[in-house]
Order: C-alpha cells, then sequence, then structure tokens
C-alpha cells in the first residue's frame, strides 16, 4: 500500500474552503484514520506552516503532534529512498527529468 506525503496546501485549502472542520469533519477523521494506519503523514516544516495561523486549523496540527508530522530527517530515512526508486522507473517521466532527479 502507498504511503502518501501532503503538503500544507492539502490542509489549508480544504479548511479555508471545502472541507472546514465543522461542515465536513469526515476529511479530518479519515486524516487520522489513515496516518493510524501508516499510509498518510507529513512533515514537521508543514505544521509549523499551518501554526502560523491560530486557528481550528492550528489546534487541530497541535494535536497530532509527530506522529502525523513527521521530522523531515525522519521522513527523509523512512521515504525518500522508495520515492526515488518509484521516479526513476515511472513511465511518465521524460528520460531527461529522470537523471535530473
Amino acid at each position: 500500500m502507498p504511503t502518501y506525503i501532503l503538503d500544507a496546501d492539502v490542509f489549508i485549502n480544504s479548511h479555508q474552503i471545502h472541507y472546514g472542520m465543522d461542515f465536513c469533519p469526515g476529511l479530518w477523521d479519515w486524516f487520522v484514520s489513515k496516518n493510524k494506519s501508516g499510509r498518510v503523514y507529513s512533515i514537521d516544516r508543514i505544521c509549523d506552516e499551518i501554526k502560523q495561523v491560530d486557528d481550528k486549523l492550528c489546534g487541530w496540527a497541535k494535536e497530532r503532534g509527530e506522529e502525523f508530522f513527521l521530522p523531515f530527517d525522519e521522513l527523509a530515512t523512512r521515504h525518500l529512498p522508495s520515492l526515488a526508486e518509484w521516479a526513476q522507473y515511472e513511465p511518465r517521466f521524460y528520460d531527461s527529468a529522470r537523471e535530473k532527479f
């Protein structure tokens, strides 16, 4: 099963536009559930970005802690080798792009 590393836009846009925590709590429960099953993570730098605004999303991120927002070094050790391997053999990428990656 693949593991997903989520960027700040996933959280911020979901919170601000279509999937507010009061309106669609199921999405936020899904993030937590998939994190507990080892499928969804983010990194500490994303958490830092989210915490710049003191709102419900900030509180949600603080509650998740390092179980959800991995330290970047841990992410690199755990997931970047498989990401690099995937990128190397993904047929959608051009050979020149693969060489640069």
